[in-house]
C-alpha cells in the first residue's frame, strides 16, 4: 500500500513537471506583449516602432543599421561593466579597500551614464529617419519608450501605462 502511495506521488510530480515544461515552451514560441522582447533580441520594441511610425523600406534599413551599431557601443559598455563588477566582487573577498572599492562604484556608473546617453542619442537617430507625419507619430510614441525598454530591478518588465 505505501509502495502505491509513492508511486502515485512519483506519477503526479512527473506529469506537474511534463506540464511546467510544455507551459516554458510555448511561452517562448509564443513571445511576450506586443511591446516587449520576443524570440530575437529586441524584436518586439523594433518592430512596433516600424510599425507604428510606418518606416518605408530605406528608412527599416537604416533603422536595422543604427540598431547594430547601438547594440554594439552598448555590449562594450556592458562587458566593462561586468568586468568592473567581477573585480569588485572578488575585492570583497580579497580584502580591497573602500578607496579602490569607491572607484570602481564610480566607473561602473560612469559606464551606465555612457549606455544611457548612447540611448538618447539611438532616440535622436530614430527621429531623424521620420519624415512629415512620422514626426508626431514618433513624439506621441516617445513617452513610452521607458516602458518599450525599461525593466524594474530584478528584471519584470515595465508596466504599460493604459
Amino acid at each position: 500500500m505505501r509502495i502505491e502511495f509513492n508511486r502515485r506521488w512519483v506519477m503526479g510530480l512527473l506529469l506537474l513537471n511534463l506540464l511546467v515544461v510544455a507551459g516554458f515552451w510555448l511561452s517562448a514560441f509564443l513571445g511576450k506583449g506586443e511591446m516587449g522582447r520576443r524570440n530575437g533580441r529586441g524584436e518586439g520594441p523594433k518592430k512596433e516602432i516600424i510599425k507604428r511610425l510606418q518606416f518605408e523600406d530605406w528608412q527599416v534599413k537604416k533603422y536595422e543599421g543604427f540598431i547594430a551599431l547601438h547594440r554594439k557601443a552598448v555590449g562594450e559598455r556592458e562587458r566593462k561593466i561586468n568586468a568592473l563588477r567581477q573585480t569588485l566582487f572578488e575585492g570583497v573577498g580579497s580584502g580591497m579597500d573602500s578607496t579602490e572599492t569607491m572607484q570602481i562604484c564610480k566607473e561602473i556608473g560612469s559606464l551606465q551614464a555612457e549606455i544611457h546617453q548612447i540611448h538618447v542619442a539611438h532616440f535622436k537617430q530614430i527621429k531623424g529617419l521620420c519624415e512629415g507625419r512620422q514626426v508626431k507619430a514618433f513624439e506621441e510614441m516617445v513617452v513610452e519608450f521607458n516602458e518599450m525598454f525599461g525593466h524594474r530591478p530584478g528584471g519584470e518588465k515595465m508596466p504599460r501605462r493604459r
